[in-house]
């Protein structure tokens, strides 16, 4: 792929050297300069100026060329790689955030409420004793201090 890329770069280079060959300056009735690379209409005095040539395409000029956009290519992959890295752990950090506040308030109503209960499977509610609220209490409070920066 490397010789191919080189390959068409000199071409191209070769190419663009030879079209650049002939370049006419006239100056219209306007008095208005123009360039081309062909002569204007008949009646037109033109001069054709003689340009210098194109600079060669140096092997190692274009070494250099490719070596830098693979770097630069390297680079933007990494800078991708990283904002999608730092995305997921925004994402986290923000459902941590969300299933603490849940929890915290889960804590809450098994503070104040004098009935708590639950739904089971077939959404009817099961009602809590309070030896199993005190008990759930008290894993929220472990769930709270182990995970969220309270």
């Amino acid at each position: 792929m490397r010789r191919t890329e080189l390959l068409a770069t000199l071409l191209l280079c070769l190419v663009s050297a030879a079209a650049a060959a002939e370049v006419y300056k006239w100056v219209d009735e306007q008095g208005k300069v123009h360039y081309g690379d062909r002569p204007p209409g008949q009646g037109t005095p033109s001069d054709r100026l003689v340009l210098p040539p194109a600079p060669s395409a140096d092997a190692e000029i274009v070494e250099r060329a490719f070596m830098r956009r693979r770097l630069l290519d390297a680079f933007e992959a990494e800078r991708r790689e990283q904002q999608q890295t730092q995305a997921e752990a925004d994402a986290a950090e923000r459902e941590l955030e969300s299933r603490c506040a849940r929890i915290e308030q889960q804590l809450v109503r098994f503070k104040r409420a004098n009935v708590v209960y639950t739904e089971d499977e077939n959404g009817e509610r099961v009602y809590m004793s309070d030896d199993q609220r005190a008990r759930a209490a008290d894993r929220a409070r472990d769930w709270i201090a182990e995970h969220c920066d309270r």
